[in-house]
């Protein structure tokens, strides 16, 4: 007989996007009461990121808060990555190696980043 994968997290989740907020512990706590089972995290709306580079004491703050929250966690890149941008090549190399570097602090599931048109 063949071996059964039980997943150790439910392989589909309802997520919600979150913005900063006066007290995100309680809002994390509001969302998770109200059933949800993920949150959508943009590093820039939390100002995590700037020229590129995550921001270490903002970082120290802000990743506790999540830790304490029995939620899945997922990232959106900032509106301003963009990889074809060829003439700022650093700036958005930096800030897509920092964007990949928050989802792993998070340890996030899932990065979502979109091209707008320019």
């Amino acid at each position: 007989m063949g071996a059964v994968l039980i997943p150790t997290r439910m392989t589909n989740a309802i997520g919600i996007t979150v913005g900063p907020s006066a007290d995100l512990g309680s809002e994390l706590t509001f969302i998770k009461e109200l059933g949800y089972d993920a949150v959508e995290l943009a590093p820039d709306a939390f100002n995590l990121l700037f020229s590129g580079h995550l921001q270490l004491p903002l970082l120290r703050e802000f990743l506790p808060i999540l830790e304490r929250h029995a939620l899945r966690y997922t990232v959106h890149s900032p509106a301003s990555l963009d990889l074809r941008d060829l003439s700022d090549y650093d700036l958005q190399m930096r800030m897509a190696e920092s964007v990949v570097e928050f989802c792993r602090l998070i340890n996030a599931e899932m990065l979502t980043l979109h091209f707008e048109q320019q």
